[in-house]
């Protein structure tokens, strides 16, 4: 059985005050379409972690707030094939 960690934004927000970024991860890229889709719907969407993450830099103005593309959930494909996709958007 796969354990999630849990996220508390209010446990990041003591160390913001010294960040210049703050990088989320991770979304996903949909192999149809190479679309960036929520890799965790649930936590990023339905939880809304995605606007309580952008929503620091109402606090926090100059933090600079990235997403972070891929991680080992969106991993597809084998041999030659593997991760087509970034090869493909990269190539763009």
């Amino acid at each position: 059985m796969e354990r999630q960690g849990k996220f508390d934004i209010n446990a990041l927000e003591p160390a913001l005050q010294y960040c210049t970024h703050l990088i989320y991860g991770y979304a996903a890229i949909k192999d149809d379409t190479l679309k960036l889709v929520p890799l965790n719907e649930q936590f990023d969407v339905i939880k809304d972690n995605y606007r309580h993450v952008t929503d620091l830099k109402r606090k926090y103005p100059k933090l600079k707030v990235l997403l972070s593309v891929g991680g080992n959930e969106d991993i597809s494909g084998e041999g030659t094939e593997r991760n087509l996709k970034y090869r493909e958007i990269v190539s763009i």
